[in-house]
């Protein structure tokens, strides 16, 4: 635990919240975060009000909900309300708007604690932790009140014990794992395979046992963790008077149009092109959700009426098309450089690779409306990969500079659609004429 609390951790971690937070407050501060599907179909208002009060995530896809967090917050507003510090709601939702930008702090912190044990120099870590603290997924779906980046935090946690037990020699406890799992896990149940990939390849490092014990043996700890969470997330719906039944699956529907995935696959080919260096644009479209029932009219709170979203008519663009094959040459030119070196190195890019085509084939199935708010599920899996230029030319500059050069888009592209969405914000953009009207661009 002694790694975690010296100066430069600590000075990452801050600095990686800092920049998360700053930008939330700035979504926040335009009314951003108070109705559904403003930044590329997230129901921010929605997962900010179940991390502050418990209430509306309840489901088989994110079996806690939010009540991981709303618990602890509910018990500290308590008392600070109490005492006279605010009003008791006010402060459930400032203390839920710091759950994100903690886990990123988190999430970051770990990720230097991996390339230090790899044994990255100090120039080369910083390097790879900037891709992804300035990524565009980072600085867009990673700095709002969402449960995509406590996926993505929750998936670096698993690397970090793959990698902390092959690198240190020390055999990391089962129980470890589990309550990891059962925390991943009942934020999003998709969560499962990422443990289970990991787990197996750190059984398979440490050469614990052959191949079919190691497989049993995952299954039985992937099983332990599902039962323990949907254990523990019925336990927690009864105590907020909602029904277990809620955590079955059959009432679970993906969304999505079977006539039209054709769009929705092109959609995740730009979410993938889109997620470290955002090079394809974003559009600013009509919401048409803008009267949904989040919306609290009357609280002086200013209605949005326009979203960001990904046009599949960009992806036509000669810049798209090229941006995808250069940043899909990149990471397979990583991955091949990753592999190469120790074992340690291969696991991690036999991982990576692994779960971005588990994403990749999940969401040809199931997605909502926008591919890009998925991302981060497979964000870190490109980190790994992409710190894999680094050996380039004997691990000389050349690696670092194209890493930096993403970097440096990524700054550029997110400044832009911030940029983009604070201007569409000031200008009023698509407001109706009356009620009744349709949303049409202001002029």
């Amino acid at each position: 635990m002694g790694s975690f609390f010296k100066p430069i951790p600590i000075l990452i971690f801050l600095i990686s919240f800092g920049v998360t937070y700053t930008i939330e407050k700035v979504y926040d501060r335009y009314h951003l975060l108070d109705q559904y599907n403003t930044i590329f179909d997230a129901d921010v208002a929605l997962n900010l009000d179940s991390f502050g009060n418990g209430w509306g995530l309840d489901g088989f896809r994110h079996p806690f909900g939010g009540r991981l967090f709303s618990t602890p917050i509910r018990a500290v507003t308590k008392v600070l309300s109490k005492v006279g510090l605010g009003e008791d709601l006010k402060l459930r939702r400032e203390l839920a708007l710091l759950i994100v930008p903690i886990a990123e702090g988190i999430k970051s912190l770990l990720l230097y604690l991996i390339f230090r044990m790899l044994r990255l120099t100090l120039v080369e870590t910083l390097a790879v932790l900037s891709v992804n603290l300035c990524a565009f997924s980072t600085l867009t779906i990673g700095s709002i009140p969402e449960t995509y980046p406590l996926s993505s935090m929750f998936i670096t946690l698993f690397a970090w014990l793959m990698v902390r037990g092959a690198a240190s020699g020390q055999r990391t406890s089962d129980w470890h794992w589990i309550v990891s799992g059962i925390l991943a896990i009942g934020i999003t149940i998709t969560n499962l395979v990422p443990f289970s990939v990991f787990y197996l390849l750190s059984k398979k490092l440490r050469g614990d046992a052959g191949i079919g014990k190691i497989l049993v043996r995952t299954a039985v700890v992937g099983s332990l963790s599902l039962i323990i969470t949907f254990s523990v997330a019925s336990a927690g719906a009864m105590a907020y008077s909602v029904s277990p039944t809620r955590l079955l699956p059959i009432s679970e529907a993906f969304q999505g149009n079977s006539t039209d995935k054709t769009q929705y696959r092109l959609g995740l080919i730009i979410a993938v092109g889109n997620t470290i260096s955002g090079i394809i644009p974003s559009d600013i479209v009509p919401n048409e959700d803008y009267v949904g029932p989040v919306t609290k009219r009357g609280s002086g709170k200013a209605t949005v009426y326009f979203r960001t979203t990904n046009l599949v008519s960009r992806l036509k663009t000669p810049l798209a098309l090229a941006w995808i094959a250069i940043f899909g040459a990149l990471l397979l030119l990583g991955a091949y450089q990753a592999y190469r070196q120790a074992p340690i190195w291969g696991a991690l890019a036999i991982s990576s690779v692994g779960l971005l085509i588990f994403n990749f084939l999940l969401h040809q199935f199931f997605y909502g409306t926008e591919m890009f708010l998925y991302a981060l599920h497979w964000q870190v899996s490109m980190v790994f990969l992409l710190a894999g230029l680094v050996f380039l030319g004997n691990r000389k500059i050349f690696g670092i500079c194209l890493l930096m050069g993403l970097v440096i888009i990524s700054i550029f592209s997110a400044s832009h659609f911030i940029g983009q969405v604070i201007s569409a914000a000031e200008s009023k953009a698509f407001t109706p004429v009356s009620n009744s009207a349709p949303p049409t661009p202001a002029r």
